[in-house]
């Protein structure tokens, strides 16, 4: 009997988990920098960003990393929080939430998004992406959580945020990896 619950909590908690084995987002060292707080959101699958380069008439990304917990037993993100030097204090939304913090380089938009991944029995994918992006403005703080399914990205100061043109990614086609190959 306590064999078959073991076995039974053992699958239970290994079925009920998710690793991420993308790249953590490193932070930017640079005097022209911003800060993001990011919620580890109870979301199966991690949020991602990536730093759109412009070029030409449209933009690049230079690579996709991964923002949240890298591990989560269902469902819940096991890492504890990242902090930052230099970054605004939590607002009340966040204060009592586990979250990671990164610097980035000011002057570029961020495209943050997650993918609910579904597909049925014949191959089909009916998973959807849920994105958002923001302008990043020096010294300006950005905490990026999740409204039900949506990104929810707010800046903390109070100065004006400068406003930009937005441009559509560059064509591009995904390799056997995943990886994006622009054209």
């Amino acid at each position: 009997m306590n064999k078959n619950i073991s076995v039974l909590l053992a699958a239970t908690l290994i079925s009920g988990c998710s690793v991420d084995f993308t790249d953590t987002l490193p932070d930017y060292t640079g005097s022209d920098v911003s800060y993001i707080r990011v919620e580890n959101t109870p979301h199966p699958t991690p949020f991602r960003i990536e730093k759109q380069i412009p070029a030409g008439q449209c933009w690049k990304s230079e690579h996709a990393y991964g923002i949240t917990s890298k591990v989560a037993i269902i469902g819940v993100k096991i890492r504890t929080s990242k902090y930052v030097a230099g970054i605004a204090p939590p607002s009340t939304k966040f204060a009592n939430k586990s979250f990671q913090e990164y610097s980035v380089q000011s002057g570029y938009t961020y495209s943050i998004w997650w993918k609910r991944e579904v597909r049925t029995m014949y191959g089909m994918d009916l998973g959807q992406t849920y994105s958002d992006s923001f302008f990043a403005s020096k010294g300006h703080t950005y905490e990026i959580g999740s409204d039900n399914n949506n990104i929810v990205i707010t800046d903390l100061s109070s100065e004006p945020v400068e406003k930009t043109k937005s441009l559509p990614e560059c064509r591009f086609k995904t390799s056997l990896l995943g990886k994006k190959q622009y054209l």
